[in-house]
């Protein structure tokens, strides 16, 4: 009867094998009326926040510049990608192609 409404039946095991994974349990309750609805509870252990790292330098990049090659056979993709790689200081460089990958070799870092 799960199953009518669409779906393998296998995402509460898929998340109760996650949720063990780290160390919690998960809980199922349901009064067994129809229109009532299920309760689920998942339980994780916590710990500690992290603590605060210190401001970076708004004038430091964080990246040294690098040439780097966006191998992807959708064009705009690599495009893009090659635009923010563009904007953040390094070199890109396209490839569409297999052949095209193997034989890049272009642009420098300034």
């Amino acid at each position: 009867m799960a199953r009518s409404h669409g779906g393998l039946g296998l995402g509460l095991s898929l998340d109760q094998q996650r949720v063990v994974r780290h160390g919690g349990d998960v809980s199922a309750f349901s009064k067994g009326i129809d229109g009532e609805g299920s309760e689920f509870v998942i339980r994780l252990p916590t710990t500690p926040a992290p603590a605060p790292q210190p401001a970076a330098d708004k004038g430091v990049k964080p990246f040294a510049c690098t040439r780097v090659l966006v191998g992807d056979p959708n064009r705009d993709a690599a495009e893009t990608m090659a635009m923010r790689l563009d904007a953040l200081g390094h070199v890109p460089s396209m490839a569409h192609d297999g052949l095209a990958r193997v034989r890049s070799n272009q642009g420098r870092c300034a």
